[in-house]
C-alpha cells in the first residue's frame, strides 16, 4: 500500500461588493470534484460590519449559485458557525437545507 499527497488545482471564484475601492462583502466559490461529479463549495462569506443587513451577502450568494449552475455543478455545499442564526435564515431563503454535521480541528 502506498500513501501519497497530490496537489490539485481547482478554480475558486471570488465574488465581491466593492465600495470606494474597498471590499464591503465577499463570497468564495470553489469548484470541486466528488464521486458524483462537480460541485461547488461556498466559503469565506463575509460582510464588513458597516455593510451588514444591506443584502450584499445574499446578492453575492446568488451570483455564486448562478456560476455553479453554469458550470453544471450538481450541488453546493457551505458551512456556517452554528451560532450564526441570522445568516442561517438567509441561507434557507436561498434554498440551502441543513445537512450533515461539521467537525473542526484547530491547529493553532
Amino acid at each position: 500500500m502506498e500513501f501519497r499527497a497530490r496537489v490539485v488545482r481547482r478554480p475558486t471564484y471570488i465574488f465581491e461588493a466593492v465600495e470606494d475601492g474597498k471590499v464591503a462583502a465577499e463570497v468564495h466559490l470553489s469548484i470541486k470534484r466528488g464521486r458524483k461529479g462537480r460541485y461547488g463549495y461556498v466559503h469565506e462569506v463575509f460582510s464588513e460590519e458597516a455593510h451588514r443587513g444591506k443584502g450584499l451577502a445574499r446578492k453575492l450568494n446568488l451570483d455564486a449559485i448562478a456560476k455553479a449552475r453554469k458550470l453544471k455543478c450538481y450541488k453546493i455545499v457551505l458551512t456556517s458557525n452554528d451560532k450564526n442564526i441570522a445568516v442561517h435564515a438567509m441561507y434557507e431563503k436561498l434554498g440551502y437545507k441543513r445537512h450533515g454535521l461539521e467537525f473542526r480541528l484547530d491547529l493553532e
